[in-house]
């Protein structure tokens, strides 16, 4: 993502697990002065987060967020 004095670039995306499970995403973007390559990397840092798709499902109308249910089958 290039701003007018310089960009962001993605270092990281970790998942976020709860109970075993992963629920979310967090991705790190560093700020880089300058043009593209070479850039001045500095201390500024942004998170992006964002769920599961496999776990949750997104609600346009409600603008909601709902758990999906996961049917298992027991042998």
């Amino acid at each position: 993502m290039f701003t007018g004095d310089g960009y962001w670039t993605p270092t990281s995306e970790k998942a976020i697990y709860t109970g075993g499970q992963a629920d979310g995403y967090k991705k790190e973007f560093i700020y880089h002065r300058g043009t593209e390559h070479p850039g001045k990397r500095t201390n500024w840092c942004i998170y992006q987060f964002r769920l599961n798709p496999d776990v949750y499902v997104a609600n346009a109308i409600g603008n909601t967020v709902e758990y999906k249910a996961i049917n298992f089958l027991l042998m």
